[in-house]
């Protein structure tokens, strides 16, 4: 299986998909950067010695990274989350399927191991792609602009007691920033396998990447109309947002885990 897989996570990390999902990622990533940290990073000298009030938006966590507050840039980034992670490999069942790979390779290995290897190597590579525009937007944010913990007397971030993780954000805001781009990483993964799914019922391989963004558009739409906004995958992984997500978070990811294994 070992073998399997490691072929499978090569195909996916080399593939075109790939490079144009983080070409993708990176590009709205560094246009923040430059519309929305560096601006901030040129006027922190001039707040410094003016010595204004302390509610300069500009902290790191508050304002300066990427999911530091709900933005344009963010917006854009998590609308088009699902199609950054289908691109790797979400398509490369449907092609293996139509090219008749998948039987030459079960004549030299089981068929549960390929499938495995299939559906790991897609949410693994499906996650990272989405992740490292993220980690690099963050990196250069912090390079230029203090890491000063936020406060909530100072009304910097909507995040509040009836938030999801309150605590880390405002005590340990390094550690928030951690998780979230952990739980980024996770529903990005298990948002790319359904492409594999899809691949069982599609007549064209390009339908194998937009499927993800429907369902995930979908579910919003949703869960919006009954105003359960809490409950939209796109809220409730966004750093930024106001309100508690650990319950959809939860729920909706052991069903989205549930769902892709049982039917892949």
């Amino acid at each position: 299986m070992k073998r399997i897989l490691m072929i499978e996570l090569q195909r996916a990390f080399k593939s075109s998909g790939f490079i144009l999902s983080i070409i993708t990622g990176l590009l709205i990533s560094m246009v923040h950067s430059f519309f929305i940290t560096v601006p901030l990073a040129i006027q922190f000298p001039e707040y410094i010695k003016t010595n204004l009030s302390m509610m300069f938006p500009g902290w790191l966590y508050t304002g300066g990274w990427l999911f530091g507050r709900q933005n344009p840039f963010s917006y854009l980034y998590l609308l088009i989350l699902p199609i950054l992670a289908a691109l790797p490999h979400g398509s490369s069942f449907y092609n293996d399927a139509s090219s008749s790979i998948i039987s030459n390779i079960c004549i030299r290995t089981d068929r549960k191991k390929y499938y495995f290897s299939k559906y790991v190597s897609t949410f693994i590579s499906g996650g990272t792609a989405v992740i490292i525009p993220i980690i690099l937007n963050f990196i250069i944010a912090a390079m230029l602009l203090p890491a000063i913990n936020p406060q909530p007397a100072a009304f910097e971030s909507l995040i509040g007691e009836n938030s999801s993780f309150p605590f880390l954000f405002y005590n340990l805001p390094l550690l928030y920033v951690v998780v979230y781009i952990l739980i980024i990483f996770v529903f990005s993964g298990l948002l790319a396998t359904i492409s594999l799914i899809s691949s069982f019922y599609v007549g064209h391989v390009s339908l194998t990447v937009i499927l993800p963004i429907i369902v995930y558009l979908f579910i919003s739409a949703l869960f919006a109309v009954f105003n359960l906004d809490n409950w939209c995958i796109n809220n409730f992984i966004d750093p930024s947002y106001a309100n508690s997500g650990i319950l959809p978070m939860i729920v909706e990811g052991v069903i989205l885990l549930s769902v892709t294994v049982y039917s892949f």
